[in-house]
């Protein structure tokens, strides 16, 4: 239990300081449960209640996942008393978990050095799941590119597509991005990804399985080199190039931001296939270079791809996005937070 505890205070380190970072600030509740714009407080915000020492830990769960509630010195939404803002899955203390003020219920609290109210409807005395496990039940997440709360179901690439082989290139010091800014004159890139985790939709993650089973009928083997890319690094890649002409700002992201894409390209007997467009990625590719339907082995590439669900980039030969992947968020989590071992007891 206490390493849950640490790892559960770890990981609300790593979102804080990915937030903060990149300015990618979840939902904020402003507005307490039943709360009225007409109501006046019935508790001042002077008295306090006076209470012993913390008896037992809470945590803050909110329905949207990464959401933040509004900490206040005061149990009223009424008055500037606004001490900060806690994020969900977050453990407070509960000093006191029924208050009732303008029609909304209370929770005393102490979160870090500092004692206030939050809506009582946000506290749970059950440990929420470590994000990994919650991530592989399926969360709500809001949109980058809406307004719009959709589920997110990202599950590693190895438990759904077992048979794919996996090089997470841009978890290396040496690579495509990293070679562009040597070209460049700028050799201080480095890896991107600071672990090789590869993540997936679970119904991304099916469809790779199936576009995998094509090609082994065919004797070819699926390599794929990225998959979920969280949102950050693809701000990173445009930042590097520099070049609106090569890399357009990504304002509301890319595919892979979601999990719902892949980079891949065709191996045999565990070799790189000769004949692809290019042996790796590249910065600035043309595809108007090789044409698609004259490349026997991107041909072959393509036809399984679209065959189980997915849909060709017409400027990255190796990009292929789920049909559906719009309709997944835009997720910008650090690739660390899937790490299997901080889930061993």
């Amino acid at each position: 239990m206490k390493r849950r505890i640490i790892y559960l205070a770890t990981t609300v380190v790593l979102i804080l300081v990915l937030f903060s970072l990149t300015g990618c600030k979840g939902k904020t509740y402003d507005t307490e449960p039943s709360a009225s714009a007409s109501a006046s407080p019935s508790v001042s915000t002077s008295v306090v209640p006076t209470l012993a020492e913390p008896e037992y830990a809470n945590w803050i769960l909110t329905e949207n996942f990464a959401s933040r509630v509004n900490f206040r010195s005061s149990p009223n939404v009424l008055e500037d008393n606004l001490l900060g803002m806690i994020y969900d899955r977050e453990p407070v203390v509960v000093l006191d978990p029924s208050i009732e003020s303008e029609d909304i219920e209370w929770a005393y609290i102490e979160y870090g050095d500092e004692k206030g109210y939050v809506a009582a409807s946000y506290i749970t005395d059950e440990e929420p799941l470590s994000i990994l496990e919650a991530f592989a039940e399926g969360i709500y997440l809001n949109d980058y590119k809406s307004d719009e709360t959709l589920r997110s179901q990202l599950v590693k690439v190895s438990d759904i597509a077992p048979t794919v082989l996996v090089d997470i290139t841009l978890a290396q010091e040496i690579n495509y991005v990293s070679i562009y800014a040597d070209e460049q004159g700028n050799s201080t890139v480095g890896a991107l990804y600071k672990n090789d985790h590869a993540m997936i939709q679970k119904s991304t993650g099916e469809k790779l399985a199936k576009a995998a089973a094509l090609l082994e009928e065919a004797g070819y083997q699926l390599m794929l080199w990225d998959a979920y890319r969280p949102y950050f690094v693809t701000l990173q890649i445009y930042e590097i190039v520099d070049d609106e002409k090569l890399i357009p700002y990504p304002e509301l992201g890319e595919s892979l931001n979601s999990g719902a894409a892949v980079d891949v390209t065709l191996y045999k007997d565990n070799q790189p296939v000769v004949g692809m467009p290019t042996p790796d990625r590249v910065i600035g590719f043309d595809g108007q270079v090789v044409k698609y339907s004259e490349n026997t082995m991107l041909g072959l590439l393509t036809d399984a791809m679209t065959q189980a669900g997915f849909e060709a980039d017409s400027e990255k030969w190796w990009r292929f996005n789920d049909t559906n992947y719009k309709t997944y968020p835009v997720i910008n989590f650090e690739l660390e937070i899937f790490d299997q071992d901080d889930l061993q007891e």
